[in-house]
This record gives structure tokens, C-alpha cells and sequence, in this order.
């Protein structure tokens, strides 16, 4: 590398950690720091946190690689399935003789994305841009796509690395046609999320196309070998990993609901997220769904407010331009991203609160559409396509000097028009940090605690769920902290036969007095009326027919009972 792209892309990374630490404060780089995560409302970055803590203690050679036999025993889930990243985490393990674990590594995979988002989005830009001015400013719009930093307000940690996103991008648009440098960028997109490994393998096929038609689709065998043997590698590599291809026996539902809505581009507002801020101070927050249900806020891609101010340019060139003839080299992203487009919508295609389209799913699609459930996702790499688009055409049609102008008044806006979200991010991130380690004693005070963790090998949940439980957090902090499995927890996804087995299992164990002696059970609550009468009974059972060696009592708030306790 020589020396004037040292220094444009170590300034690349400058200007992404200075953004880091504006959005997030920078304390979350701290792995000892996890009271961002206990206090957070998102139940998200506690579940990928939780399921890195069961990991921990998985060995670092199995099949699949990310298996998590603790956190879930029989019925468990790979960490891969849970959205933990398992690059983060295989590597954190590999990294262990020198390092030593890290309680949390969110922190870090944060400022990762900020930095790799960051130079990703200056590597495409230059590719359009020579004046370094406008590209470091155009870069910065990336930096704070509301797109981008509106996963950071739902806690999908994993699906934060848009950056290998433009990755995929940045390489279609390369003139270097290295298919293993693609095999390399598909590989971490499968440790890092199934959704966007599936948008980077679709940037790969239209990259492979875009090479055919360039060459005018001449015939050449090796090049067909490579690209079958690469799409083949994909599914093969997935099981590996630890992503089931077989979703059927999941929970499947939520495809015409996590989507995106037509005017999801201009509207600041998520659907139904209680959480999330809206993205503009000064531009209306949208209708979406009708229903109190509605997964909208999954389709969210607001442009934000500078980048809709150059849309009309955009559309002033399109009109203009509408009869010259386009690359062809374009036509593969260009059908790609209508595809990702019209796969965002789903198959009730809705505009505000009405649907104004829909149809039926073929059945022979239903295996993605059930696996890739949450569509609106799918709008991420069109809103990049999108800011591409705009800064481009405008470089194009802009003198130098106005546009270093306009871009910097247009980006003084969307900061200023998307503070109020930036500083409810800042204030999540930035919590007080306690003193209490490890943090399962911040919920249990008991000394007797310390024995009943020494005593027992698991943890049983009554009743078992592979939705969080009331008392999920504490409890689960408890057992991955004393190395002990639990039965139950919070899954993104679960074999929802298995569980239903399972928890009429449970339920006969205690009608027949047959426990396990190795396991101490925690009798917990949902908000689910049905599994909680049943926890209450049992609870009442128990209470008065337990053995005199047996422990039965509520103590620090927690119901527990624990076989033989006065005989080990």
C-alpha cells in the first residue's frame, strides 16, 4: 500500500472512531463493562451476551463449530443461531492463551463496524469521487445512516456488520475478479449473520454475471467451476457453522410482517418499536401497519434528511438521462437490488397502514421465506445502493466547490436532525458501571447462593421455554457464571416440538416425584397465563410434599427447589 492510501484510510478510521465515540460515549469498549447490557432495554444484547457466556465453557473443536450444548441441553441452540457472532466469539477463543476471555466482546464488535462501515464506504466512494473533501464528507453520511445506527436501538448486535454489506460492494464494482477474496468475504459473512451472508452471496452472483457480461458470456469452464463450487460451499458450510437449513420444526410465521413499508425511505419513525427514537426532528414521523403487531420498524430505511434533500437531484438526472443507453456491467446489481427490493416488501406489499397489494408465496419458495422470515431486512443494501447513487450523480452534476458546500451544510443537518436518537443511543451506552462482579450476584445477595452453585450441575427452569422468562437474565447469569448447563432460555431459535415434549416431561417428573438430584430448580414466570397456572401448581405441590433433605423456599425473590440439598 503506498503512501497517499495510508493516509486516506488510517484518516477513514480516524473519522470513524471519532463517530464511535459520539454515538456511543466509548465506555462499552471496556469487556468488563457489561451494565450497559443488564440495563439495557433491549432483551436482545442480553440474549447474545448470555449465550457468549454459555459458551465459553463449549470445547474449541466440535461440530458444529458453535455448538452450545449448556445453554439449552437437549433442546439447545447453536451460538450461531442466537446471533452471538461467531466470529467474535471463535476468535475470542483462539485469542484466549494471550488475552484471557472477554465477559463481552458487543463493545468491541461495535467499534469494529464503525471503523470497517467507515472505510468500506470510503473504498466504493472513491471509485466516483477524486476530490477528497467531498469523499470524506460523503463517507461520514454512511457513518450516521439512520439504517445503520438504528439496529444499535434494537440490540441486533450481529446485524450491525453492515460493513461486509459494502463489502460485497465494494467488490462488485472492483475490476479485480479474484474468487477467492470472494470466498473469503462470503466466509465471514456466515460468521457474522445468516441474513447478511444471504444479501453478500446475491451481491456474489451478480458480481459473477457482471463478469459473463462483460465477456459477452464466453464460455469458460473454470470460471463456472469456481462459481458453482463457491454457491455449493455456501450451503454445505452452513450446518458447520451451527445454522440449521431446516427451519420447518422452528418457529416459522412473521414473513408478511417483518417488512418493509413503501414509504419506509422518508418515514423517521419505526412501527410499533416503543423504544426507538424518531430519526428526524423535523420531518413527520410516517403511518405504518394498522395492527399493534406490526414488524415495520424490521423494514426501517429512512435515507435520512440530507440525503432526501439530493434525491431531486437524482430523479433531475434520471429524467434527463432516461434515453442513454446504460452500462451493462450495471444491469446485475441493478436487478439485484430490485429483487431485494420487492423480497423487503413480502407478499403483502403495504403503503402507511394499507395494504395495497398481496399474493401467495409459492411453495417452493416458502423454505427461504420461512428461514429469511424478517424481509424488511433486505431494504439495507438498497438504501447503500441509494446513497451511492446520490453522492455519485451529484459529484457528477455539481461544481466542486458548490457541492463541498452543500454536502457540508447537508451534513451539519441530518446531525443535527437526528440528535435526539443519537443521544438516547449515548445515554444506553453510557450507564453507570457497578462494582459487582460476577453479575449474578447483583440479583442474588444470599450467601447460601455460593453453596447451591458448588452443589448442583444444572439448572432446570419450571417451566422450560425457549422464550424469556421473567427472571431470565438472573438466572441465566447464575448458571453460566458457576459453569452449569441450563435447560432453557432465551432462543432466537428452538425446536418447538422438542419443547413441547419436553415440558410434558417436566410436568410428569413432578407428578410422579421423579427428580433430577444433579439439578436445582428455578420456578419462573412468563406472560403467558398457561405455563405460568402450570409453575404455580407444581410450586404448590412441591411446597408441601418435597423430602426433609430437600431445600423449598423463595429466597432473594426466587422460587427454588433443590433435591437432596441437606444430604451433599
Amino acid at each position: 500500500m503506498n503512501k497517499d492510501k495510508t493516509i486516506k484510510y488510517t484518516l477513514s478510521v480516524c473519522i470513524s472512531a471519532i463517530f464511535f465515540l459520539y454515538v456511543t460515549g466509548g465506555l462499552i469498549l471496556n469487556t468488563d463493562n457489561t451494565y450497559w447490557i443488564i440495563n439495557s432495554f433491549s432483551i436482545d444484547y442480553k440474549q447474545h451476551w448470555i449465550t457468549w457466556l454459555f459458551f465459553q465453557n463449549s470445547p474449541l473443536l466440535q461440530l458444529p463449530l458453535t455448538g452450545n450444548y449448556s445453554y439449552g441441553m437437549g433442546l439447545s441452540t447453536t451460538l450461531a443461531a442466537n446471533d452471538s457472532i461467531p466470529l467474535m466469539a471463535l476468535a475470542s477463543k483462539l485469542m484466549k492463551p494471550f488475552f484471557g476471555l472477554p465477559n463481552q466482546y458487543l463493545g468491541l464488535w461495535i467499534f469494529i463496524c464503525f471503523i470497517l462501515q467507515g472505510l468500506f464506504s470510503y473504498k466504493i466512494l472513491e471509485k466516483f469521487i477524486d476530490d477528497k473533501y467531498i469523499l470524506v464528507i460523503s463517507t461520514i453520511f454512511f457513518l450516521i445512516a439512520p439504517v445503520f445506527l438504528f439496529r444499535l436501538s434494537l440490540g441486533h448486535t450481529a446485524m450491525f456488520g453492515h460493513w461486509i454489506i459494502l463489502a460485497s460492494i465494494n467488490m462488485y464494482f472492483s475490476s479485480n475478479r479474484n474468487l477467492l477474496k470472494w470466498l473469503l468475504v462470503i466466509v465471514v459473512s456466515l460468521l457474522i449473520n445468516s441474513y447478511i451472508s444471504s444479501m453478500v452471496l446475491l451481491f456474489f452472483i451478480a458480481f459473477f454475471f457482471k463478469t459473463q457480461v462483460e465477456k459477452r458470456f464466453k464460455f469458460e469452464l473454470m470460471n463456472w467451476v469456481y462459481f458453482i463450487g463457491i454457491c455449493f460451499f455456501f450451503i454445505q458450510i452452513l450446518p458447520i457453522i451451527g445454522l440449521d437449513i431446516n427451519v420447518s420444526k422452528y418457529y416459522t410465521g412473521g414473513f408478511a410482517n417483518y417488512r418493509t413499508n413503501i414509504n419506509s425511505f422518508f418515514d423517521p419513525g419505526a412501527t410499533n418499536w416503543q423504544h426507538a427514537s424518531i430519526w428526524s426532528s423535523l420531518l413527520p414521523d410516517l403511518l405504518g401497519s394498522k395492527s399493534n403487531l406490526s414488524g415495520d420498524y424490521e423494514g426501517f430505511a429512512f435515507l435520512g434528511i440530507g440525503t432526501i434533500a439530493l434525491l431531486p437531484i437524482c430523479i433531475y438526472s434520471a429524467i434527463k438521462n432516461f434515453r442513454r443507453k446504460i452500462n451493462r456491467s450495471l444491469f446485475p446489481i441493478i436487478l439485484s437490488s430490485v429483487f431485494l427490493l420487492i423480497y423487503s416488501f413480502s407478499n403483502e406489499i403495504s403503503l402507511g397502514k394499507e395494504i395495497i397489494f398481496e399474493y401467495n408465496v409459492p411453495k417452493i419458495f416458502k423454505v427461504y421465506t420461512e428461514s429469511l422470515r424478517a424481509s424488511g431486512r433486505f431494504i439495507w443494501p438498497v438504501v447503500y445502493l441509494i446513497y451511492i447513487l446520490v453522492f455519485t450523480i451529484s459529484y457528477k452534476l455539481i461544481t466542486k466547490k458548490v457541492l463541498r458546500i452543500l454536502l457540508t451544510l447537508l451534513l451539519a443537518l441530518q446531525i443535527y436532525d437526528s440528535t435526539i436518537p443519537v443521544k438516547d443511543l449515548r445515554e444506553s451506552f453510557s450507564t453507570k458501571v457497578y462494582s459487582v462482579k460476577p453479575e449474578w450476584k447483583l440479583f442474588m445477595k444470599n450467601p447460601i447462593w455460593n453453596k447451591i452453585a458448588t452443589k448442583y450441575d444444572n439448572v432446570l427452569l419450571v417451566m422450560p421455554n425457549g422464550w424469556p422468562s421473567k427472571q431470565f437474565l438472573s438466572i441465566s447469569l447464575f448458571a453460566s457464571q458457576n459453569s452449569m448447563n441450563i435447560d432453557s432460555g432465551y432462543h432466537a431459535r428452538f425446536n418447538k416440538n422438542k419443547m413441547s415434549e419436553y415440558q410434558d416431561e417436566v410436568i410428569t417428573d413432578f407428578l410422579n416425584n421423579k427428580f433430577r438430584t444433579s439439578s436445582i430448580y428455578f420456578f419462573v414466570e412468563y406472560s403467558d397465563t398457561e405455563l405460568d397456572l402450570i409453575s404455580q401448581e407444581i410450586w404448590d405441590k412441591i411446597s408441601v410434599s418435597h423430602n426433609k433433605d430437600d431445600l423449598v423456599m423463595e429466597i432473594d425473590g426466587f422460587k427454588i427447589f433443590a433435591p437432596s440439598f441437606f444430604k451433599k
